[in-house]
């Protein structure tokens, strides 16, 4: 099932409570470095957030990042986009491939949670952003 926390380190006991984390941008560097971050990648973040980050050289940190971050991306936790050739034969379109029951599944449309969700989505790709990436 999708969202399932295999992999994350999270333990069930915190897992029936709701899913909870903090989140922060990491890179792997040879497995052997890793830096960890708070800066999103945009230009409101690079021009207007005060921002720190951390380089720790620590093949056994390195090497467990990469393990969970490897069991979290499996097709049950996670989507797979690709390009599918569009039925006319001229040009491509998304779509989303996740595994369900031990069977690949493939989304023509992207996937949410719930109908409040594809609003929002819709609503956010009419607004002017391009600026901001």
């Amino acid at each position: 099932m999708l969202g399932n926390i295999r992999g994350s380190g999270q333990t069930a006991a915190m897992s029936r409570h709701g899913t909870y984390s903090l989140h922060a941008k990491m890179f792997v560097f040879d497995r052997q470095s890793i830096f960890v971050g708070s800066m999103n990648f945009d230009q409101r973040s690079m021009h207007l957030n005060t921002e720190i980050g951390l380089l720790i050289d620590s093949p056994e940190l390195a090497q467990e990042l990469v393990r969970r971050f490897e069991a979290m991306v499996q097709p049950a936790n996670a989507y797979e986009l690709k390009l599918q050739p569009n039925e006319s034969g001229s040009g491509q379109h998304i779509i989303w491939r996740t595994l369900e029951e031990e069977q690949m599944v493939d989304f023509q449309k992207e996937p949410a949670r719930s109908a409040w969700q594809k609003s929002l989505v819709r609503l956010l790709s009419i607004l002017p952003l391009d600026d901001e990436l």
